[in-house]
Order: C-alpha cells, then sequence, then structure tokens
C-alpha cells in the first residue's frame, strides 16, 4: 500500500467559542500513524498517536482513537500531549443543529453540552 492520508474534520461552535478536531491516520514509506488536531480560538494542538490507535466505522460515521470517540452522537475525549490536554464529552442529539451535518462534519449551531475543556495557555 502507498503513502496516503485519510482525516475527519469535526467543528463545534458555542456562542464566541469555536472547537475544531482533526483525527487523521497517515501512511508514509511503509509506516502508519494516527493523530488527532485540536484547534481553538487561540491556539492549534497536534498530538501523536501510535498507528493502530485509530479504528473508522463507516456504517455509523464513528472514529475511535483508543479509549475516544467522535462522530454523529458527539464527542468523548480524555488525550493529553503536544501540550495539549483535553478532556469532556460533547453529545449531540438530532434537532439540536440546524440541517442536517455533512458526514464528517458539525457545525453552526448551538452546542447542545459545555465544550471540552482545553488549556488555553
Amino acid at each position: 500500500m502507498g503513502n496516503f492520508f485519510e482525516g475527519w474534520y469535526f467543528k463545534y461552535q458555542e456562542e464566541d467559542k469555536t472547537l475544531a478536531l482533526i483525527p487523521a491516520r497517515h501512511r508514509f514509506r511503509g509506516k502508519t500513524t494516527c493523530s488527532l488536531q485540536v484547534i481553538t480560538d487561540e491556539k492549534a494542538f497536534f498530538l501523536p498517536l501510535p498507528g493502530d490507535s485509530l479504528f473508522f466505522d463507516r456504517e455509523n460515521f464513528t472514529i475511535r482513537l483508543g479509549e475516544n470517540s467522535l462522530g454523529r452522537q458527539g464527542i468523548r475525549l480524555n488525550l493529553e500531549g503536544g501540550g495539549c490536554r483535553i478532556s469532556g464529552a460533547l453529545v449531540i442529539r438530532q434537532g439540536d443543529w440546524p440541517g442536517k451535518p455533512r458526514p464528517g462534519t458539525v457545525s453552526s449551531g448551538k452546542a447542545p453540552a459545555a465544550m471540552p475543556s482545553i488549556p488555553s495557555g
């Protein structure tokens, strides 16, 4: 198998706060690695993860990073690395978002739960 990148973009907004999460799997020169990019209004973080830590369930559109998950139902994260500690859960209920989210993207609308905690400094 050749080199590749596979990633998904999740964007959450609540009033003037934005959180973007980009879980990804990459293969370069025969080595597979995974990562999670965390982007806030103030900073961006890159958390490298082991190559076998990411599982993508296409049928239910759920990405698992070890014990962490991101998908249409929301996110549940408890990770530390790359100068960032992110923990929390955000549940998405049907009807909470205007329109039907496109696969891989959750954007606009009000978050039905508190944003996950990420240090700003």
